[in-house]
């Protein structure tokens, strides 16, 4: 059977536009795959941003509250002996970000108040440790001198993990010295003073 020459033209061309229109959906599919795919790399990516911003957020906000925290004191040296020049000077020193001058001399009559700041910061070893500071302290009448320690220590070392400062003479010390926290002589002893920010700690020497 002979197909006409016209019928075998158009079925070739139609086979032809069938072939391109066949590519052209297949090329349309593979483009719209594409996007959806890129799409969705692009939210993960969204997300994995989200994600790393909001853990960089909560780790700074726990250096901030925890691990560099820190709090501050309110030292005021007082001289009330009409005679005594007293000379403090400090010892040693740890887990504290200032700890004020040294030495500091004080004449008859004469007192000086300055803040002390101590450090939690975890890269320094100081994260829940003890901070303190130690002074000598010289008391001079003439040619006559007398000395002992006096030390500040701030901890958490309690059964009950409450931190407390305290403000204590070392060993055996004759000076006329009384110390006092937010006050009190006897909070600064025993049970010590529970931690607060802004501590009044007091030296008086007679």
């Amino acid at each position: 059977m002979n197909i006409p020459v016209g019928f075998q033209v158009a079925s070739k061309w139609s086979a032809i536009y069938f072939e391109i229109h066949g590519v052209y959906n297949y090329f349309k599919i593979f483009s719209l795959a594409a996007h959806v795919i890129i799409n969705m790399e692009k939210n993960k990516m969204k997300l994995l941003k989200k994600h790393t911003e909001y853990s960089l957020y909560l780790i700074m906000m726990f250096f901030a509250n925890n691990a560099f925290s820190s709090a501050y004191y309110n030292m005021h040296f007082i001289n009330n002996s009409n005679t005594a020049k007293v000379t403090f000077k400090r010892i040693d020193q740890g887990c504290m970000y200032s700890s004020g001058p040294s030495p500091i001399e004080l004449e008859p009559q004469k007192d000086i108040s300055f803040d002390v700041e101590d450090s939690n910061n975890i890269f320094s070893g100081c994260h829940d440790e003890t901070k303190f500071i130690h002074w000598s302290v010289e008391y001079s009448q003439g040619y006559n001198t007398n000395s002992c320690i006096i030390m500040m220590d701030h901890n958490n070392d309690d059964i009950d993990n409450v931190w407390r400062t305290y403000f204590l003479k070392y060993k055996e010390c004759n000076l006329p010295i009384k110390l006092i926290c937010d006050g009190s002589e006897q909070a600064c002893k025993q049970n010590g003073l529970t931690g607060h920010h802004k501590q009044q700690l007091t030296v008086e020497i007679n």
